[in-house]
């Protein structure tokens, strides 16, 4: 029994920890607080200055070696690395991490999408205005025949650029507002406007809207002012041999910016399918799982009678309990070795807690010896483990390690291995296998029995759920009853990769959008342009698809060259990101060849129907045109 000595707020919704009790330290018994081999305790170390940090890791193996008064883990060097508190959350998950972390190299994916997607846009309305700016060429050649200073020029265009760029921020603003909950559901978090307004957030937003207006604005003034104004005031600066080359560089950039992003999005979607049809090795399916209740009088004997009467039910198949169920790490550690290992290679091992039900409960395949069951008699002094775990134990063989004795830290005497499963995929299958000893929940009473999961048979959930909840209140009215579907717990672990997916995705989408809306414009200018010389063509008896070659060909160069230098680009790219999986897709060449062939159609169909109405108009017109 404790004393409530305070009330706190909320822990922030950007904490990296959240709780719903806080037990003083000085409550839990006198050895728990000296004990150094407690693997489960989080340290937070407030530094005079940060210089400390490598003083303290550097002296931190010495001082071990004061406190290492149990021979596990003896021979080992033990040392700590201080992780700064602001950087935990983009960090790699690590073992016993309380809570699932932020993925940087998502985040770090997603900004240069962000920024693919800026500069896109800056592109378009760069090649936008240098178009109308043909148009204008004449205008400009008076203004400054007549005396306008090329200073005066620019900042004309700079300010047609702040009034696009302010329209756009406006609206940009707006959508944000409009959006946020529905991303706010996607990514699992409660981020609100506010978060532009901490630390530089809203400076980098402002620099990014000022760089706009100068990138958009600066370079158009100045691909006319580098013309004379006897040039510009023939009209003649549209044919510019240069300019025409500026904006194929520019298209370029911009679909090998949309290729890059649209075989990205593909192959995260391929590593996400993979990781969700991969065959786990356990059962998720059809499993109820509920919270063990809060320690209370009789407990053993309450929990078998409950197990008893939930297995009697018609919808119950199997019942089993378990310290762990799959979706979440085990996270008991014990360090352990062979028994007649001289060396006593000491390694860590999680240790699952589970009663005799537990591996047929959840399809575990037995791969040598046996499982757990009550037919032997006593099996409270044996083990069950994994193929990883056999390896680590040294055993090269999984029949080789059947009889053997290990030696179980806080156990005294060795436990007997009976059985290897094969191994399954505890967590997700963006963790690797890691070595798993199972017991008998009655064997180390300090490892604590926290699950107790129920296999379904077809039939309706909710009726079960109900009928459990009854049963549960008969015996352990006082806690409350928790419980989750093991399918839902477990794909909870792929929410980051499918919001990055979605984001990826919408930021591909949103860039073809506007590369083509940029070549859809590039094209109508080229037309205009070109329009007297089809006439002519089409006079002198040039088929429909000669001028459509005509017409295209200077546009399809450029999305080619793009195609070549985005694949290579692509490939390395993702194949960097796929590393970070232990079970991963393969890079298969459809991914890159699928995007290809849409990039080359929608950029087809963009110039095919701007050119249809040159090709298609009669001669007539296109002779008397300008």
């Amino acid at each position: 029994s404790c004393e409530v000595t305070g009330v706190m707020k909320e822990m922030p919704s950007n904490s990296h920890i959240h709780y719903n009790f806080l037990l003083s330290y000085a409550t839990l018994p006198k050895w728990v607080q000296e004990y150094w081999y407690k693997h489960e305790a989080y340290t937070y170390v407030l530094l005079d200055s940060p210089e400390r940090k490598e003083e303290i890791e550097r002296a931190f193996p010495q001082l071990a070696e004061k406190y290492k008064t149990e021979e596990a883990l003896k021979n080992k060097t033990w040392g700590v690395r201080l992780e700064p508190l602001e950087k935990i959350h983009l960090n790699p998950q690590l073992g016993y991490e309380a809570e699932l972390k932020g993925n940087r190299s998502a985040i770090i994916a997603l900004i240069f999408g962000a920024i693919a997607i800026l500069i896109i846009a800056w592109i378009n309305y760069i090649n936008l205005t240098v178009a109308r700016s043909m148009e204008r060429a004449k205008e400009v050649g008076v203004r400054r025949v007549v005396g306008a200073f090329p200073k005066q020029l620019v900042n004309q265009f700079l300010f047609e650029a702040f009034v696009m760029n302010l329209i756009a921020f406006v609206i940009a603003l707006g959508l944000i507002e409009l959006l946020l909950p529905a991303f706010n559901q996607l990514v699992g978090r409660t981020i609100t406007f506010s978060v532009w307004f901490t630390e530089y957030w809203g400076i980098l937003v402002l620099l990014l809207f000022v760089a706009g207006i100068y990138i958009s604005g600066y370079y158009p003034a100045r691909a006319l002012l580098r013309k004379k104004p006897i040039v510009l005031l023939k009209g003649k600066f549209q044919n510019s041999r240069a300019g025409e080359n500026t904006r194929k560089i520019l298209v370029i950039v911009q679909y090998t910016a949309s290729m890059i992003l649209l075989c990205g999005t593909l192959i995260v979607f391929a590593q996400l399918n993979y990781m969700r049809c991969q065959s786990l090795g356990v059962k998720t399916d059809q499993i109820l799982v509920i919270k063990f209740p809060g320690p209370t009088e009789g407990m053993k004997t309450k929990m078998e009678a409950m197990r008893k009467a939930i297995r009697k039910l018609p919808l119950a198949s199997k019942v089993t309990c378990s310290g762990a169920v799959p979706g979440e790490e085990v996270a008991m550690f014990l360090s352990n070795h062979r028994a007649h290992d001289a060396l006593k290679q000491n390694r860590l091992y999680e240790m699952l807690s589970c009663d005799p039900d537990y591996i047929d409960a959840y399809g575990l395949e037995v791969v040598a010896g046996r499982g757990f069951s009550e037919e032997y008699g006593d099996d409270v002094n044996k083990l069950v483990i994994n193929e990883t775990a056999a390896r680590m134990l040294g055993y090269m063989d999984n029949d080789d390690a059947i009889g053997e004795e290990i030696a179980v830290e806080t156990v005294g005497e060795p436990m007997q291995v009976i059985g290897v499963v094969k191994d399954y995929h505890q967590q997700a299958l963006n963790k690797g296998y890691t070595g798993v000893m199972l017991f008998h929940k009655d064997k180390i009473d300090w490892i604590p029995q926290r699950y107790i999961s129920v296999v379904m048979k077809p039939g309706d959930p909710s009726e079960l759920v109900s009928q459990i909840g009854e049963i549960w209140n008969n015996y352990f009215a006082d806690s409350s009853f928790d419980y989750f579907f093991l399918d839902q717990f477990y794909d909870r672990q792929y929410r980051q990769d499918e919001a990055f997916g979605v984001l990826m995705g919408g930021f591909t989408g949103l860039a073809i959008f506007i590369s083509c809306l940029g070549l859809w414009v590039l094209v109508m200018f080229s037309c205009a342009v070109r329009t007297k010389e089809m006439g002519i063509r089409k006079v002198l008896g040039a088929s429909r698809w000669n001028l459509f070659y005509q017409l295209g060909k200077g546009f399809f160069i450029p999305i080619i060259i793009a195609v070549v230098i985005a694949l290579p680009v692509a490939w390395f790219s993702m194949n960097a990101w796929l590393s970070h999986y232990p079970f991963r897709t393969e890079l298969e060449v459809w991914f890159f060849l699928l995007p290809i062939v849409l990039m080359l159609l929608i950029s087809f169909l963009t110039v095919a129907g701007q050119t249809m109405k040159v090709i298609y108009s009669k001669p007539a017109r296109s002779l008397k045109y300008e």
